[in-house]
C-alpha cells in the first residue's frame, strides 16, 4: 500500500556514467572511506548506498573500493578513526549519523572531499555556508529533524488527544536542546504535559520506560539521535510491554512491533548519498553541490500492535498512511 516511489532516474539526472567511463579507466581505483558514527548503518542501507554508486557506473571491487568504519556511538573515537581514513588517502569521505561526526570530519579531513548524512540543519551547525552553495569541501544529505519531531508528536496527539506525552532524548546530541525547547513550547501553547527523560546508553532504556509510564503519559516519542534507531527493537518491545503507543522514524520500527513510523525513506536517502559520492569521484567539487533534503515522508501504521495495546487508530491517520501493517 505504499503510495510513493523513489523518483526514477534521480541519480541518472545528476551523473552521466558513459561520459565518465573513459576517464575512470585511466586512473587508479579510488577508495571511499565510509564512517558511521553509530551502529545504525547496516548491510541493508549500505546496499542502498552501493545502488546509488552503481547508478553512476561505480561498482565496489571493480572500479571503486569502500573502507567502512563505525564509532558505534562512542564519539570520542571519531578523531582517531578519521585520522586513519585520511591516512589511507581516501578519495571521498562519507560520514553518516550524528552531526558530531560531520563536524569532526570537517575539522579533520580538510583536504578530503566529504559527503555527510545527518539529521539537522547543516547551516545552523556551521557545516556549510548555505544549502544551495555549501562553499566548503563538504556537502551531503540532511533530514530536517526539527520539523519531524513535532510532526510525530502531532500524530501521537491524534491517537491520545487528552494525554501527556513522553520524550526520550540523548542529552549528548547537539540537536536535543532545540528539539526539547520546540516541543516544550508546543506543549505549553496547546495545554498538554511533556515528560522528558534522558538516555545515553541501552542499559538505561528499561528504567526510562518505567519512569515515563509511572508519570502517566499516554504515548512516547524519541529524539532524533541515531542511537534510538539502533535500539528500535528494544524500544518497540518496551512500548508493547508498557502498552504505550510509540513513534520512531524508520519503517523497520513498525516491522519490529512499534505502532507508528514517520520519516524519510531510508533507501532513497542512502541512494542519494551514493549519487553524491559518485559525483565527487567524477570530479565535482562539494562546494558547488547543493545539500539535498528529502521532501516526502512515509507514515507506517502497525494495526496488530494497536490491537495488542487496546488502541483504535482513527480514520484520519489511516487515510494518510502510506502503509498499514495488519
Amino acid at each position: 500500500m505504499r503510495r510513493r516511489a523513489f523518483i526514477a532516474g534521480l541519480g541518472g539526472a545528476l551523473i552521466h556514467p558513459m561520459c565518465a567511463s573513459a576517464a575512470r579507466a585511466q586512473r587508479p581505483m579510488p577508495v571511499i572511506g565510509f564512517l558511521s558514527t553509530d551502529a545504525t548503518v547496516t548491510s541493508d542501507v549500505l546496499g542502498f548506498f552501493r545502488e546509488g554508486l552503481a547508478s553512476a557506473g561505480y561498482t565496489e571491487g571493480r572500479n571503486v573500493a569502500i573502507e567502512f568504519r563505525s564509532a558505534e556511538g562512542q564519539y570520542q573515537k571519531l578523531p582517531s578513526i578519521l585520522s586513519e581514513l585520511v591516512g589511507r588517502k581516501v578519495a571521498v569521505l562519507v560520514v553518516g549519523g550524528a552531526v558530531t561526526g560531520a563536524l569532526a570530519a570537517k575539522e579533520a579531513a580538510t583536504t578530503v572531499p566529504t559527503v555527510f548524512l545527518i539529521g539537522g540543519d547543516p547551516v545552523r551547525w556551521g557545516l556549510v555556508a548555505s544549502f544551495a552553495r555549501p562553499g566548503v569541501n563538504i556537502t551531503g544529505v540532511t533530514i530536517s529533524v526539527s520539523e519531524l519531531i513535532p510532526k510525530r508528536v502531532e500524530l501521537l496527539r491524534e491517537l491520545v488527544p487528552n494525554a501527556a506525552l513522553g520524550l526520550l532524548t540523548n542529552p549528548n546530541n547537539p540537536n536535543t536542546e532545540l528539539e526539547v525547547k520546540k516541543l516544550t513550547e508546543i506543549a505549553q501553547t496547546d495545554g498538554w504535559k511533556l515528560k522528558v527523560v534522558n538516555v545515553t546508553k541501552e542499559q538505561e532504556l528499561e528504567d526510562a520506560f518505567n519512569e515515563i509510564a509511572m508519570s502517566g503519559v499516554g504515548g512516547v516519542a524519541f529524539g532524533s539521535d541515531a542511537l534510538f534507531a539502533n535500539w528500535r527493537q528494544q524500544l518497540a518491545s518496551l512500548a508493547l510491554r508498557y502498552k504505550l503507543p510509540a513513534i520512531l522514524s524508520s519503517r523497520q520500527f513498525a516491522l519490529d512491533g512499534g505502532l507508528l513510523a514517520y520519516g524519510p525513506r531510508v533507501d532513497e536517502v542512502f541512494r542519494m548519498v551514493g549519487v553524491y559520492t559518485a559525483r565527487i569521484l567524477d570530479g565535482a567539487k562539494p562546494a558547488d553541490i547543493p545539500v539535498w533534503a528529502p521532501t516526502t515522508f512515509d507514515l507506517i501504521v502497525n494495526l496488530k500492535t494497536a490491537k495488542t495495546i487496546g488502541l483504535t487508530v482513527p480514520p484520519s491517520i489511516l487515510a494518510r498512511a502510506d502503509e498499514v501493517m495488519e
